[in-house]
């Protein structure tokens, strides 16, 4: 099992956690800056490993 770093661990619940309010909210702004949003962490994520 690999380990993960307590801040990756905050990246995947934000992570996550962003996936469900992009869901929530129909409004494209909202959509847009939660992808935004997502794809900053995600290349933060990258970094980590």
């Amino acid at each position: 099992m690999t380990e993960y770093s307590a801040e990756s661990a905050v990246i995947a619940k934000k992570i996550s956690l962003k996936l469900g309010y992009r869901h929530e909210h129909d409004r494209p702004a909202m959509k847009r800056e939660a992808t935004t949003s997502l794809h900053q962490d995600l290349g933060r994520l990258d970094g980590v490993y």
